[in-house]
């Protein structure tokens, strides 16, 4: 199981590339695109959000497993912060910004600008927690070693 475990990390690169695909690349294009309209375009990424967020809890719960396996507070705390983003994202920030689309609304740039604000920051943080875990795993502290012994 630790040989599996050495290589979790994969995990948030993963994650990683899925954010920087879907947030940074697909969508932007979606919205440059000269012959796809604005609510067909609008329309898709009220979709596309609402499944790629049940996939990024499915990433988020696959590296919570690794608390159960080994803990790492370090670990513990960058991932909480990446849940508290997701669930800001997921339980407010994507219903208001679809509820705007659903009203045709053009005054959603605030919302959209901490989406994004928030989606940089997330994608930091999940960068930060696949270090940390890299070290952890690859490059393991030797805590023994500060323990004092008796001679």
């Amino acid at each position: 199981m630790m040989k599996i475990l050495k290589w979790w990390y994969l995990w948030a690169f993963v994650w990683m590339g899925m954010i920087l695909g879907v947030s940074f690349l697909a969508t932007p294009a979606k919205f440059t695109s000269p012959l796809l309209e604005r609510d067909v375009a609008l329309d898709i990424g009220m979709r596309t959000f609402y499944l790629f967020t049940r996939m990024e809890w499915f990433m988020a719960l696959n590296l919570a497993l690794t608390f159960f396996l080994k803990p790492n507070q370090r670990l513990k705390w960058v991932l909480r912060l990446v849940v508290v983003i997701l669930a800001v994202q997921s339980f407010y920030l994507l219903p208001a910004l679809s509820d705007q689309v659903m009203k045709k609304v053009q005054d959603s740039q605030l919302n959209h600008t901490l989406y994004i604000a928030l989606e940089v920051t997330k994608l930091a943080l999940i960068a930060l927690w696949a270090y940390f875990f890299m070290n952890e795993y690859h490059h393991p502290r030797k805590d023994d070693d500060l323990i004092a012994t008796d001679s």
